[in-house]
């Protein structure tokens, strides 16, 4: 089964992923689709491609055939791993320059006429003194045969590291004063950062959204295009989105520039006018003192949203009439269309919790009983409702208690308590728990 998938993708990459463009994949990983158009000579010859960036993987480049045109070998070249001969260089690394005999291979060090070592983690480029050799990071040399002379457009492919994209939410709480429909505006940003070593001009830029193992990363993609839902505003870039067996690729909808040892930001969404609710959790066996508060929205089409949201940085802030103040930060998981999205905002200021063991009673040799007392005091001027969640470890039940606990597991119970304004309640139980 994984053969056949791994075939099929294959068959997807040859027939789709043409042009100048870039699939990015979130950990400092990316696929690089290049066109160049090459002058081929009748007969055996070679080619040679130049300039390639230095976090290159040899062995992932990929070149597309092209009929009547045979590639008999392609051999790869990394120029600092041949010139140990120690020869004269002159490198360029953030408005400086430096000139030195080269030392090492990688990372790129050379010792200057004062005897003096120095290595560069990054630089912009390096030429050898001749200049006939600049930039010659990686350099693959294919040999052909070709039926007849002419012009070609040839396709190749590779992978990079040092470039990465992250999504960074911004939730702005517009109405909160019915804890169960919750106003909100929604933005998001994407975050691409290129420490890659190159520059990609005027390419289509696509990033690619699940949970991978990069064993076999995915470098194609299918044409199953899924429209933004009503009620997005796409932005400046306007981004697709684009459906590949359990993953989403985001693509924006025209070339760009992203260069290299600098950070892009492109809009990915803007929505406005979505409900959700807050609610109050108490979970004893996290935090016995502090009640956490959380706010809760469905992605769906009919809330506004309804896209494959991906995981990323959540900033929450509050609209007030002359500023927008923050009030909380979380993460979001990757979440599909008609599924929560969950946002911890923090611990509420003017609830406050506190369990105590009230009595502990051995049964027999592996079971006890315990009774506990938990107090949760409302400072607020409004009613409240608090949700305790309560998990324990070993086989347990709740035996009595004067709220109704529901049993989510065979280990975590439920129960919410409703608390008027300036007031506390207490809740009592019992538990028997098996270790």
């Amino acid at each position: 089964m994984i053969k056949k998938r791994i075939i099929l993708f294959f068959l997807l990459l040859i027939n789709f992923l043409y042009g100048d463009n870039i699939l990015i994949i979130y950990d400092n990983f990316a696929i690089v689709n290049k066109d160049t158009t090459i002058q081929f000579q009748q007969g055996s010859h070679k080619f040679s491609l130049y300039n390639l960036p230095k976090r290159l993987s040899p062995e992932s480049f990929y070149l597309s055939p092209i009929k009547d045109i045979t590639f008999k070998n392609i051999e790869f070249t990394n120029f600092l791993k041949i010139n140990n001969n120690e020869p004269a260089v002159t490198v360029y690394s953030k408005g400086n320059v430096f000139k030195g005999k080269l030392k090492s291979k990688d990372p790129l060090s050379i010792l200057t006429s004062d005897n003096i070592i120095i290595t560069f983690k990054d630089y912009d480029r390096f030429e050898f003194k001749n200049n006939k050799e600049k930039n010659k990071y990686n350099v693959f040399t294919i040999s052909y045969n070709s039926k007849a002379n002419k012009k070609e457009k040839i396709n190749y492919k590779f992978d990079i590291s040092g470039i990465s994209w992250q999504a960074l939410y911004n939730l702005f709480i517009i109405n909160e004063e019915n804890t169960e429909n919750v106003i909100f505006d929604l933005n998001c940003k994407i975050k691409i950062e290129n420490n890659s070593g190159a520059s990609f001009k005027n390419y289509f830029v696509k990033l690619f959204s699940g949970d991978l193992n990069k064993q076999n990363p995915p470098n194609y993609y299918t044409k199953n295009r899924i429209m933004m839902a009503a009620g997005h505003d796409m932005a400046e870039h306007q981004l697709t989105q684009d459906n590949i067996s359990e993953y989403y690729i985001y693509s924006l909808n025209k070339k760009v520039d992203i260069a290299k040892n600098k950070i892009n930001f492109f809009d990915l969404l803007n929505s406005s006018k979505i409900k959700g609710k807050k609610s109050f959790f108490y979970e004893p066996y996290k935090n016995d003192k502090k009640v956490v508060v959380k706010y809760t929205i469905i992605n769906n089409k009919k809330n506004n949203l309804g896209i494959a949201l991906p995981c990323g940085k959540i900033k929450l802030f509050k609209k007030e009439k002359n500023a927008d103040i923050q009030i909380g930060k979380d993460k979001i998981a990757h979440t599909p269309k008609d599924e929560n999205i969950e946002i911890i905002s923090g611990f509420a200021y003017d609830i406050k919790a506190n369990k105590i063991l009230k009595n502990k009673k051995k049964l027999d040799k592996n079971t006890y009983q315990y009774d506990y007392e938990i107090t949760i005091t409302n400072h607020k001027k409004s009613n409240i409702k608090v949700n305790i969640k309560e998990w324990f470890s070993g086989q347990v039940f709740i035996k009595s208690s004067n709220y109704n606990f529901k049993k989510l597991n065979s280990n975590t119970y439920l129960c919410s308590v409703k608390i008027q304004p300036n007031s506390f309640e207490k809740i009592f139980y019992t538990v028997v728990q098996t270790y």
